[in-house]
């Protein structure tokens, strides 16, 4: 499926309000990595910058992950 189908199958999903970022990326050393987004960029990299500050509060991954 290509990555334009995907994004439009998640916005359609999507309940009103919400917005989605997927991270697409390749395994290994030289991987590849991009991403698909409903959202403006700069509300996108503040999710992200939220996202990544709750995972690396919690080391073990338990914690479910809330805003």
């Amino acid at each position: 499926m290509p990555d334009r189908e995907i994004g439009r199958v998640l916005k359609a999903a999507m309940p009103p309000g919400w917005g989605f970022t997927l991270l697409l990326f390749s395994y290994g050393g030289d991987g590849f990595l991009t991403y698909l987004s409903s959202a403006e960029r700069p509300d996108m990299i503040a999710a992200l910058e939220e996202m990544l500050t709750k995972l690396k509060a919690d080391p073990t991954g338990m914690e479910r992950i809330t805003t």
